[in-house]
């Protein structure tokens, strides 16, 4: 089944791994993947290598991601990274299955960025709701993920100094970061 899979991905990947190289000086002068770069690899899979095939992804083996990656890198180091970043959606794999599929409304191509450090507070809003508030440090491929997994401090007594992961909506709350250019 891995290679199965791993073959469909090498066919479908091959094209995007050219254009990543003949494109790497316009994402180095965006300081991100364009769009349609982006559009692309997520369309080949490229996104979720390590996701759950019950999410939609291809639940490849450590040692195949890291060789899909190196290729990626190869073409354009800062999209491979990128693309590395962006399979934070394997995460799900830790959740109930159910609770995964709500999280991402059902969809099998969801885009995530990670941000561990805990630098956000969770506040109790409601039975097992928190309020998450808090500023993050640029976070690679937030500007085209769809979720936001952060890390956060849990700030009632029952469960003070405890951290938490977080999932939140992407997109409108990423910034750059400044460029020394």
């Amino acid at each position: 089944m891995f290679a199965e899979q791993s073959s469909t991905l090498d066919i479908t990947a091959a094209p995007i791994l050219a254009q990543l190289s003949e494109r790497a000086r316009e994402t180095e002068r965006l300081g991100t993947l364009p769009p349609d770069l982006v559009e692309q690899a997520r369309r080949a899979g490229l996104f979720h290598l390590a996701a759950p095939r019950a999410l939609g992804g291809a639940e490849l083996p450590p040692a195949r991601i890291v060789e899909i990656l190196e290729e990626c890198c190869r073409a354009d180091g800062s999209a491979g990274w990128t693309i590395m970043i962006g399979n934070g959606s394997a995460y799900a794999a830790w959740l109930d299955p159910a609770v995964a599929t709500d999280l991402f409304g059902g969809r099998t191509d969801a885009l995530s960025a990670c941000a561990f450090a805990p630098t956000g507070r969770l506040t109790p809003s409601g039975p097992k709701q928190f309020q998450l508030n808090g500023r993050w440090g640029f976070t690679s491929g937030c500007l085209h993920a769809d979720w936001f997994m952060t890390g956060a401090f849990v700030t009632d007594a029952t469960a003070r100094g405890c951290w938490r992961t977080a999932a939140r909506t992407g997109g409108s709350r990423c910034s750059r970061p400044p460029r020394d250019r």
